[in-house]
């Protein structure tokens, strides 16, 4: 398993694989997200955009982790291969609750016009 700023470097300098940076993850293992993705950002095509609390450890809507993750999109921005950012909430008790508290919060920091109101699933029909 890859986890350590290191270690991402080291497989970044060995081989020719992009980067799917998981925020999260990232910041679960002690890194920081906003480091990682731009000391590897011509590598990057897609990311995971996860809220995270450390103690008690859990995943987290975007709003409610410890991570700010403003500074993570800003860094994306720059990443200039980014085309697509996957919001991801593990082990929430009310998903449907997560996914609002998710959208609300992207709708926020993004603006309202990038994100449509309407949910949709992974299989493009209307939640």
């Amino acid at each position: 398993m890859i986890e350590t700023a290191d270690q991402i470097t080291a497989v970044m300098r060995a081989t020719g694989v992009g980067l799917c940076p998981d925020t999260g993850d990232l910041a679960a293992a002690g890194n920081d997200p906003v480091a990682v993705i731009r000391d590897n950002a011509a590598r990057i095509t897609y990311a995971h955009l996860k809220g995270v609390r450390h103690k008690p450890f859990g995943f987290t809507p975007l709003d409610r982790g410890d991570v700010a993750l403003a500074p993570v999109l800003e860094a994306l921005k720059l990443a200039k291969g980014v085309s697509w950012i996957c919001v991801e909430l593990d082990l929430w008790n009310d998903p449907e609750d997560g996914a609002g508290l998710n959208a609300a919060w992207l709708r926020r920091v993004l603006g309202p016009d990038v994100l449509p109101n309407q949910a949709v699933a992974a299989d493009d029909s209307p939640v």
